[in-house]
């Protein structure tokens, strides 16, 4: 019988490196939680066996193939929005009725739509300041991401995507999000990699300038 994950346990801890890192190995979630291996082996196993993780056979190098760990659908929809089914269906139906474009249009009045809403709690500074803000917003909304620095860029990296299940096929989704991050940072953003198109996890860059001193 599939468990429900609880926020606060070592199966959620390791679901939640997964998502971050993966493709990962069972020595690399033993070395960053901290446990044994065999006891590692235990937990991955289970959530393995219960759906939450996929295995995959790794092979290359000289050494012998060994076994990587991902999010399966089911653990991706822990993050997702879990009226997703029902949008997904209202999205259908527009493109149905309407067509492709008008569904497009409507996707894109939303995007606008949100920057509206989160503008307040980014508010202003620097591009630099903004992003962060705005990456701290996005976890709070159930999107697991990171912001990392180089030579005047930040990159954004998406490691769960809180449309999951609406925007599978609709790279829209993506489209939308950096539209509302150039809106709200003030600064172009630049999508370069996403989940629709195949991709591990989104990735979207914004040229800031260098940090300050």
């Amino acid at each position: 019988m599939r468990r429900t994950l609880q926020p606060d346990s070592r199966q959620w801890e390791i679901v939640v490196l997964v998502a971050r890192q993966s493709p990962i190995t069972l020595a690399e979630m033993a070395e960053n939680v901290g446990l044994a291996r065999t006891s590692m082996r235990q937990q991955v196993d289970r959530l393995v066996a219960e759906g939450w993780l996929d295995r995959a056979r790794r092979h290359g190098g000289r050494g012998r193939p060994v076994d990587v760990f991902s999010l399966s659908e089911q653990g991706r929809r822990l993050f997702a929005n879990r009226t997703d089914e029902f949008l997904r269906g209202l999205l259908q139906e527009i493109a149905d009725k309407q067509g492709w474009s008008k569904l497009r249009a409507a996707i894109k009045g939303v995007g606008r739509r949100l920057a509206g809403q989160l503008r307040p709690a980014v508010g202003e500074g620097t591009p630099r300041d903004r992003v962060h803000r705005l990456s701290d917003l996005l976890a709070e909304r159930g999107a697991l991401n990171d912001v990392t620095s180089s030579k005047g860029n930040l990159k954004l990296t998406l490691h769960t995507c809180p449309y999951h299940g609406m925007s599978e096929g609709l790279g829209e989704f993506c489209k939308m999000e950096r539209d509302m991050i150039s809106s709200l940072v003030g600064k172009k953003a630049h999508l370069t990699h996403c989940m629709p198109d195949g991709h591990a996890r989104c990735v979207i860059e914004v040229d800031v300038g260098p940090a300050r001193p």
